[in-house]
């Protein structure tokens, strides 16, 4: 899984809008296809380079794996609650 930013521009405003997505990659008959896991909406601002820390928690939380390391609180509470509402989907 990771995440990924959808960047949509529209021609006629001259405008891009970006919203962000976690997704996975699958293999489907010899096809890789990306499904979506969960919609981050258009308001994630975690920093880029964060974004594997959240996703390697998400991980460990969906799999019930015992943490190795700490996370700093912003990505253990992100990862809880992204992690709870992917569960549910």
């Amino acid at each position: 899984m990771f995440i990924r930013e959808r960047i949509e521009f529209d021609k006629t405003s001259n405008k891009s809008t970006s919203d962000f997505l976690i997704v996975k990659n699958s293999k489907i008959g010899g096809t890789v296809v990306q499904e979506t896991v969960l919609f981050l909406g258009h308001d994630f601002t975690l920093e880029r380079k964060k974004w594997p820390l959240l996703i390697n928690r998400i991980l460990d939380i969906l799999n019930n794996q015992q943490l190795l390391w700490n996370f700093s609180e912003e990505i253990e509470d992100l990862g809880q609650s992204l992690a709870e509402v992917g569960h549910r989907s």
